[in-house]
């Protein structure tokens, strides 16, 4: 069942000043996690993906995803249903015919926000550093159906998750954490705030989250997004995606050493993906 959390104020705020939002999803492998520009109306987020990704051929068949929008003193998390609807594909039509009335709100908003992005990605194509070709685009909506927010008020949630969070503000700490991390957890592929540790390979959790999510280890997706210009050429990262095991339980965070499996970068367009042995 939906909830109403995109017409909370404060949440409105957040999702309103921040400009990416990051998009977790799980097929028949491990979960994946992508950094995504969005946009808003009735009630869910709006993004844009290249058709023939890893992430569209996903949504084609599984509809659980997680979203998660974090600045240093508030966190925005939910857990729904997404929707790929790309036009070219009488397959995807048919199953996202529901999102099509929405289609055109979600996308003038997308194109308001994301103004100077659009504005970018035309002129780094024009400079051929958009891929040769831009690939096409396809809408993907996401709908909340449980939600939490955290800011120095205290935090809110909306829906049933699978553990009781603190009813309070105290322990909820995710102001000095750096990477984006895919889970598969017991309300579904969400992206969680983590701590890397590239030197031990570990990844620290905040605890209050993991017990309210339902995640003890498993497959794992860790992203580091640079998002420091407009633009599809000025974009750099690195996906890690492997296996995690717990290895000490803290009353503060969950520390899980990863056993990488694969590795992806990217500066600009051009993407390396290679096994880990």
């Amino acid at each position: 069942m939906a909830v109403d959390v995109l017409s909370y104020p404060p949440v409105v705020s957040l999702l309103t000043e921040e400009r990416q939002a990051y998009l977790s999803v799980q097929g028949d492998g491990p979960p994946h996690v992508t950094p995504m520009l969005y946009g808003l109306g009735h009630g869910r987020f709006g993004f844009f993906a290249e058709a023939g990704t890893l992430k569209t051929r996903i949504l084609a068949d599984h509809d659980g995803a997680g979203v998660l929008v974090r600045r240093r003193r508030s966190l925005f998390l939910a857990s729904g249903t997404a929707r790929l609807v790309d036009l070219l594909s009488p397959r995807s039509v048919l199953r996202g015919r529901r999102e099509l009335p929405r289609g055109a709100l979600l996308t003038a908003s997308f194109t308001v926000r994301n103004a100077i992005d659009l504005v970018a990605f035309v002129r780094d194509a024009v400079r051929g550093q958009a891929g040769s070709p831009p690939m096409r685009r396809a809408l993907v909506t996401f709908e909340p159906e449980r939600a939490l927010f955290v800011s120095p008020g205290g935090l809110r949630t909306w829906g049933q998750w699978p553990g009781a969070p603190l009813d309070d503000g105290a322990g909820h700490e995710h102001a000095h954490l750096d990477v984006e991390l895919a889970a598969a957890t017991a309300a579904g592929p969400l992206p969680l705030p983590g701590r890397w540790d590239p030197e031990r390979e570990q990844v620290e959790i905040p605890r209050w989250l993991t017990d309210t999510v339902g995640f003890d280890g498993g497959p794992v997706a860790i992203v580091v997004d640079d998002y420091g210009a407009a633009g599809p050429a000025a974009k750099q990262g690195l996906l890690l995606k492997g296996e995690s095991i717990v290895v000490e339980r803290r009353a503060d965070a969950l520390v899980l050493a990863v056993d990488t499996e694969r590795v992806a970068a990217w500066d600009g367009v051009e993407t390396d993906s290679v096994a880990v042995s």
